[in-house]
């Protein structure tokens, strides 16, 4: 088994703007326009008046195995909370690396129970690092694998690809607030293709995600930013950086 271990940061919580100098979104990192570091939290408002909540809760080390070759890791990750009115919905495990943002795993949480959990070869991207010029283009592919907790056993795994396209620089108003964000289209190619416009600002994280699936008409919802917890900085929680063998 594989140890893998990278920083982790936390930051303060700042109460105002005045707290955070004026970063534009071009010339902030992904984990910037991500909100990535321990303590962030975040409100948001979909279109059917549900709110959800998220929070990056810690970071721990978390099992993970390959869906294509089986080899199991233990990786130090953020952990991401997502609830809803009735409790946790799904736990996301998030690393920042060379590129950008990827997530390694996904659990899927059902009334306080794990009912699943899937892996991704490799890392599933979430935002790639800048320069951020209009136009810009990343693609990519990823194996999905999806495994019973209880026996670690494969349910099954596909592969899918995407394309982002950086729309621009985007002024934006949510009920959060105001923000100068990074405009990013996200076209899946999957068994269900669908298209995922997000909207990234520095210090405050995603501010809008609209998701449309085609049809006649096309569905498509929409979450907005209802409030958040601003970190002022970056402090790294952890520091090493190896790669180890583990018994």
């Amino acid at each position: 088994m594989l140890l893998l271990l990278v920083a982790c940061f936390e930051g303060d919580p700042a109460d105002s703007a005045a707290s955070n100098p004026v970063v534009l979104p071009t010339s902030a990192s992904a984990a910037e326009l991500y909100g990535l570091q321990v303590g962030a939290k975040w409100t948001f408002l979909r279109t059917n008046d549900a709110l959800r909540w998220k929070e990056i809760t810690g970071c721990e080390d978390v099992m993970v195995i390959d869906p294509e070759t089986g080899e199991h890791s233990l990786v130090r990750a953020y952990v991401r909370e997502n609830r809803g009115e009735f409790g946790t919905t799904s736990v996301h495990y998030l690393i920042e690396d060379d590129e950008g943002v990827k997530r390694i795993r996904r659990d899927d949480v059902d009334e306080g129970e794990l009912t699943m959990f899937a892996t991704y070869s490799p890392p599933g991207p979430r935002l790639y690092n800048g320069p951020y010029p209009d136009g810009m283009q990343w693609e990519f592919s990823v194996v999905t694998g999806e495994f019973y907790p209880w026996s670690n056993e494969s349910r099954g795994f596909a592969e899918t690809s995407a394309v982002d396209t950086l729309l621009g620089v985007e002024s934006l108003d949510v009920m959060a607030g105001s923000f100068l964000t990074v405009a990013v289209d996200r076209q899946w190619d999957a068994n269900n293709p669908h298209n995922v416009e997000s909207h990234y600002a520095p210090g405050a994280g995603e501010v809008r995600e609209r998701t449309e699936w085609p049809g006649s008409p096309p569905r498509v919802e929409i979450e907005e930013l209802v409030a958040y917890m601003r970190m002022s900085t970056r402090d790294p929680v952890e520091t090493p950086d190896t790669r180890q063998s583990a018994a």
